[in-house]
């Protein structure tokens, strides 16, 4: 602890002086902008736009497609919410609203048809709860437990019941920050409720790669990296793995927009 501002202030020069040089972008950020919100409205949007920005992503090309947002509740602006205040409406067309599939419906039925990684936080307070939505992704443990070097939670915000079930993968968005609150290695496996849970990068790369399971490697100093088919990635004893920052390059983002237009540029 005595040398951490010491070792942090070196690292941080190294990832200033020599930033991670990059060639080509096998993963890119599909952006909700200014430009999207002036084409589309506020945030946040239907879930209708979003399964159609989904399923146009997937059309472009991208092996999976991760959603870095949670839906604990229901799309209020469903056909059978938009309703609920007009006692003015006929009967004929709440009738006819009531016959169409819901928002989340629209979107649990694009989350099955594409590749698909969903983010859930894990919560250091909370009561744990043993449910359908808790269940974590296939495991395989090489050597000794990794629990005890994990940082730990005790419970999740998760998405609804439909969402979580229609999903490929399901993610931790859950970050960590030194003292400073700089944020300068990820984890790529945390616990949750007490099993092995992996974030939502790993799980975006686990679905990519067409693996139904993915390895943690660890001893008895704790874990040793996380393998998923061939590829091993090593981590420290608690599963984190320490960043090596590039530039912030314009093309590693596209416009949601674009997308949604047809042009993905």
């Amino acid at each position: 602890r005595f040398w951490s501002p010491v070792r942090n202030l070196a690292f941080d020069a190294y990832q200033r002086f020599l930033p991670r040089p990059v060639s080509r972008f096998p993963a890119v950020i599909v952006d909700i902008d200014e430009r999207s919100l002036a084409a589309f409205g506020r945030w946040p949007w239907p879930r209708t736009r979003l399964a159609q920005l989904i399923e146009a992503t997937h059309g472009l090309g991208a092996l999976a497609v991760g959603i870095d947002i949670i839906m604990p509740e229901a799309d209020d602006r469903s056909p059978n919410y938009l309703l609920a205040g007009r006692p003015d409406v006929s009967p004929a067309l709440r009738d006819t609203l009531a016959r169409l599939p819901s928002n989340d419906a629209v979107l649990a039925k694009t989350l099955r048809q594409v590749p698909s990684v969903i983010a859930r936080a894990a919560l250091v307070d909370g009561e744990a709860k043993d449910s359908a939505t808790s269940k974590q992704t296939a495991v395989i443990i090489a050597g000794e437990s990794p629990l005890p070097y994990l940082q730990s939670f005790a419970a999740e915000l998760a998405n609804i019941p439909e969402i979580e079930a229609a999903a490929m993968g399901r993610g931790y968005a859950n970050d960590t920050r030194d003292s400073d609150g700089a944020v300068r290695a990820m984890p790529l496996v945390i616990a949750v409720g007490g099993a092995p849970a992996p974030v939502l990068a790993l799980e975006i790369l686990r679905v990519a790669a067409g693996e139904k399971q993915y390895i943690v490697r660890s001893g008895r100093n704790g874990v040793l990296g996380v393998q998923i088919g061939d590829s091993f990635i090593p981590t420290d004893g608690d599963g984190r793995l320490r960043l090596y920052f590039s530039p912030a390059y314009a093309a590693r983002r596209v416009s949601a927009a674009a997308i949604l237009k047809g042009g993905g540029k």
